[in-house]
């Protein structure tokens, strides 16, 4: 509820102290998601359920890359909004889900 009020110079006063943000949150339904890259791999992480703002999941690294091991920590932020924290992916040594191009001469 907005309230508008006349104050005794004439202006228009308004008073939206009664309002309140919508909280939408995310959902694929509304199409939130967030890209990740680890090296030259990149992946799209949607929730699989609606989230409100704020709540926060995990994803294994190697969902993205099999090179990869750890957490990936993705939060539904506001108007929908969605970050992804991959600080935690810790590169596996070389073998298997790992590859590298090498050029000889």
């Amino acid at each position: 509820i907005i309230s508008l009020t006349c104050a005794s110079d004439g202006a228009v006063v308004v008073d939206k102290s009664a309002c309140s943000r919508i909280d939408f949150g995310c959902s694929q339904e509304r199409k939130s998601g967030v890209a990740v890259t680890l090296e030259a791999t990149s992946s799209t992480l949607a929730p699989s359920a609606p989230m409100k703002r704020g709540q926060t999941y995990s994803v294994a690294c190697s969902s993205v890359h099999a090179g990869f091991e750890g957490d990936i920590n993705v939060a539904c932020g506001e108007f929908s909004s969605m970050s992804a924290d991959s600080s935690a992916c810790i590169e596996l040594p070389c073998g298997e889900g790992n590859s590298d191009r090498v050029l000889l001469g």
